[in-house]
């Protein structure tokens, strides 16, 4: 790798039916585009690609790269000397040619890839039952595998949530709550945001989940007590990112209100954002120096999780959204950590929040290829 440039590849999927157009990509093309900007405007070749784009052969890269009018031409590029990975779903994680492309380049990059994949439930869970902050962090968990052991948690948690080990915007997840001998409230997940509850007894429950749930293919997690504002509970999303130096730094945290009458807090069901801080004070009734206090403890939890998970996965990350959130009692738990975050909107008076993240992403490009050349 003699070459002084570095040249960065963004490893993903064009959108069905895209084109050339400015949509190539689909609601992910501003962030495409951004990215290849800023790599430019840092001195690196950057280009974004798919496995159909590769002659292995020939080792070159026919990628894409925005025009001025905001629309993608394509380009010849020579191999990237690091990737990151933004294939757009777990379907498309799993087709024979992502995978097979993925493999590749890992060799070729000798290990300068990152975000290798999306994080499943199950696999957070497993990575940080390896550590006490993981241990301390999340709910009580298990792998679902068949409704007498629902039962059992139900008597002793009195709420649980039913997660599919994938999923996104809050699909899928059940939430059942005991609210008597033999008695229990079933909150089913719908498209629109009210959710959607039935009231069931002990013979008709286990055909509910049954009809629901994917046993082997879910999570059961006891149920939190979350902190509430007007009724409405809320988590916190924090983006946490490696800088040029490969260590992990906090680029936002906001709080996600769920929309009322639904248990999960995604903006596609009707979230909201508002400030972590205006969040914990409404809660709790905190004066704001308390509420920023507990808002810079859970940046420092943010930073120390996603040290947990590098180690455990023994993967590389160059960023992480991790869900977290307070219960009643003023306690914060891990619920949640995906290596593919969405940019979530940001406040008016933080404009260069997404610019900054983006450069420091770029930022770890250059320490993953400069780390390389001097052990070379």
């Amino acid at each position: 790798m003699s070459r002084k440039r570095p040249v960065i590849g963004i490893f993903t999927l064009p959108a069905r039916g895209g084109g050339w157009n400015a949509g190539r990509f689909g609601n992910r093309s501003p962030f495409m585009r951004e990215l290849v900007r800023a790599a430019r405007a840092r001195g690196a070749r950057c280009y974004v690609f798919g496995p159909a784009d590769i002659d292995w052969e020939n080792q070159i890269f026919r990628g894409s790269v925005p025009s001025l009018d905001g629309s993608w031409r394509p380009g010849d590029f020579p191999p990237p000397d690091v990737v990151y990975d933004r294939i757009p779903s777990v379907r498309s994680e799993g087709r024979a040619d992502v995978i097979e492309t993925k493999e590749r380049l890992r060799a070729l990059t000798e290990g300068r890839y990152f975000n290798p994949g999306f994080i499943s439930k199950l696999a957070l869970y497993q990575w940080m039952r390896q550590s006490r902050l993981g241990r301390r962090l999340m709910p009580a968990t298990e792998p679902a595998a068949d409704f007498g052991q629902i039962e059992k948690m139900l008597q002793r948690c009195g709420t649980i949530y039913l997660k599919p080990f994938f999923g996104s915007l809050g699909r899928g997840i059940v939430r059942v709550d005991r609210i008597g001998p033999g008695s229990y409230l079933v909150r089913l997940p719908r498209t629109d945001r009210a959710d959607r509850w039935i009231r069931v007894g002990d013979d008709s429950l286990q055909t509910i989940l049954d009809k629901h749930v994917r046993w082997g293919s879910y999570l059961v997690q006891r149920g939190l007590r979350l902190a509430r504002v007007n009724d409405r509970s809320f988590d916190i999303r924090v983006l946490v990112q490696k800088n040029i130096r490969g260590r992990w730094l906090v680029a936002s945290a906001v709080a996600r209100m769920a929309h009322l009458g639904s248990a999960v807090s995604n903006l596609a069901r009707g979230g909201e954002i508002i400030r972590p801080s205006a969040a914990l004070m409404d809660a709790f009734g905190w004066n704001r120096p308390q509420a920023l206090g507990k808002v810079a403890r859970i940046r420092r939890l943010a930073v120390n999780v996603a040290r947990a998970i590098d180690k455990a996965s023994g993967q590389s990350h160059g960023e992480l959204g991790l869900d977290l959130a307070v219960d009643q009692d003023g306690r914060t738990w891990l619920l949640e950590a995906n290596a593919k975050p969405a940019r979530e909107p940001h406040f008016e008076s933080e404009p260069r929040v997404a610019r900054i993240s983006t450069r420091r992403l770029i930022g770890y490009c250059f320490f993953l290829v400069s780390r390389f050349r001097r052990r070379g």
